[in-house]
């Protein structure tokens, strides 16, 4: 089954491999494109066992520093576009790093979005892991998913889980922003990509 680009999604490369092997299924260009955020979906378990979003050098124009959201999309169907999950089920914890200090800092808490709750930055690069879902059932099949980011003032681990996909197979994410408690589209990423990879089976 194909998988669906997003607008945001200026070009689709594949690579060369089989089992074992990345395979890149888009790539969201800010330098050429800007845009808010980017997503990509539709994705199937039967060609993916893993997705990853890789981040490198997201800016907005003014350079002035953003924050980073996630959310997930699902639905019933492997393989579908399905209905991206906005309800207050995403909860999240992380552990953040300056540069100037060996302490860590922790966060955690339920919000619409996956928080990355870090300082806000200029030049976000990293990497987001979305494995894929093979089970279907009540809340103890969540979606739980993983990052490793970092920007020009910290670096950001972070875990998710969204128990409203538990009943849903996970078929595809948005990165975007957030302002307070919502998603935000009030500014641009200008710079920097956002490649999605899968994991191919």
């Amino acid at each position: 089954m194909p998988l669906y680009v997003g607008a945001q999604n200026t070009s689709t490369t594949v690579a060369a491999g089989g089992g074992g092997a990345w395979e890149v299924i888009a790539t969201t260009n800010f330098n050429s494109s800007s845009a808010a955020y980017s997503e990509n979906k539709g994705w199937d378990n039967t060609t993916y066992s893993l997705v990853k979003a890789v981040m490198g050098g997201v800016s907005s124009g003014s350079w002035q520093n953003t924050l980073v959201a996630i959310q997930f999309y699902s639905d019933s169907t492997n393989g579908n576009d399905g209905t991206l999950q906005t309800a207050e089920e995403y909860k999240w914890s992380e552990t953040r790093k300056t540069y100037s200090s060996s302490s860590d800092t922790s966060a955690s808490g339920e919000n619409t979005f996956w928080k990355i709750s870090g300082n806000s930055g200029k030049n976000w690069a990293g990497e987001i892991y979305f494995p894929m879902k093979y089970h279907q059932d009540s809340n103890d099949t969540p979606s739980a998913c993983y990052a490793q980011l970092w920007q020009q003032y910290s670096y950001i681990q972070s875990g998710c889980i969204n128990e409203d996909v538990s009943y849903n197979f996970l078929t595809g994410a948005r990165i975007g922003q957030y302002s307070g408690t919502s998603m935000s589209t009030s500014i641009n990423w200008t710079k920097g990509y956002i490649q999605w990879l899968g994991l191919k089976l």
